[in-house]
């Protein structure tokens, strides 16, 4: 053999041992460019593909995932609070969880506000946002984390974290998840069932006064809103009143949930409530004099006894602003 012919050769060799050092190097974590989900999530409806308002989505196969976009938040207002997530976990404006319209269910992911540097870890266990441009929606909490929750929409970077999703995945229980944290555990080994037994006998020896609400929660208890005793009397006002919105709705019983200056906001809002809620909802733009703004209002209602108890429903999740619009 030619001195030629060796020198290539040892090349060849020592190329293709750094090669599968390099390899093994990046197998050492034990994921490949497509880990496949937890089969037993795989096969639930929440990660089967699904159309919104005429619009498909397919859900990843894979953990494997890193995008840049827009991101929202939810639960401002208590709408959502306390309705259940795609998953069936109970949504706490409070928690450390998100929504995106793809990722497998559920999943951990790492959210980086891009303009300030802040990133939080969160669990994604509901399925949104619907609106143009964004790809992921945190809760109220996660967002004042980030340093975003006055600015209402900021550009993040969205990354999967492979390994803890499928720690995640494969201890998974919906029905006992901490919410507060994003991989669900619970402290001092207290289950959820627990904590929340915990904390109704601390409610029954202090009973809460009536104003009493989920505005902040720690990670080991939970506030709760105690519900009136009987579902409030709505407020009901006719087209002659000054609040009226005479030629823009159909006749009918509506609930207004909102006011805004924006339109954009307006929608927005309306959007989530009619996929949260399951009713119809609108932004309906109003100007009196010279002042303009948008009302969100719910509707039409189907009953008088379906208004009083979606009222009652808001009322409990803190949403006491919210009143009935009669439009004859």
């Amino acid at each position: 053999m030619s001195f030629r012919k060796f020198f290539y050769l040892k090349c060849f060799q020592i190329g293709g041992l750094t090669a599968l050092l390099i390899l093994g190097g990046c197998s050492t974590t034990g994921y490949g460019p497509g880990t496949p989900t937890v089969q037993k999530h795989a096969k639930r409806a929440y990660n089967k593909p699904y159309k919104i308002k005429g619009e498909s989505y397919r859900p990843l196969p894979q953990y494997e995932y890193s995008q840049v976009g827009k991101a929202s938040y939810y639960g401002g207002r208590d709408v959502f609070h306390g309705r259940k997530t795609s998953t069936g976990e109970r949504f706490d404006k409070n928690g450390m969880t998100a929504a995106h319209k793809t990722l497998p269910l559920p999943s951990i992911v790492r959210v980086t506000n891009l303009k300030n540097g802040r990133s939080v870890k969160l669990r994604i266990n509901d399925r949104g946002p619907f609106v143009k441009g964004r790809i992921i929606d945190v809760s109220e909490k996660a967002s004042k984390l980030l340093g975003f929750h006055h600015d209402g929409v900021v550009n993040v970077r969205v990354e999967c974290l492979v390994g803890e999703s499928m720690m995640l995945a494969q201890n998974y229980n919906p029905n006992n998840c901490n919410p507060y944290t994003a991989h669900g555990h619970h402290g001092h080994g207290h289950t959820l069932r627990e904590t929340l037994g915990n904390t109704l006998k601390r409610v029954a020896r202090n009973p809460p006064s009536a104003n009493l609400s989920n505005e902040s929660s720690n990670n080991s208890t939970l506030k709760i809103a105690r519900p009136p005793e009987k579902p409030r009397r709505f407020q009901t006002y006719s087209t002659t009143n000054t609040n009226a919105i005479p030629g823009v709705l159909p006749k009918g019983t509506y609930l207004q949930v909102g006011t805004y200056s924006s339109q954009l906001n307006a929608q927005n809002f309306a959007k989530k409530v009619a996929t949260r809620m399951r009713v119809p909802c609108k932004a309906v733009p109003v100007k009196e004099g010279e002042k303009s703004y948008h009302r969100v209002l719910m509707g039409p209602m189907k009953s008088k006894q379906a208004t009083e108890k979606m009222l009652h429903e808001l009322y409990i999740r803190n949403v006491k602003d919210a009143f009935v619009v009669v439009q004859n």
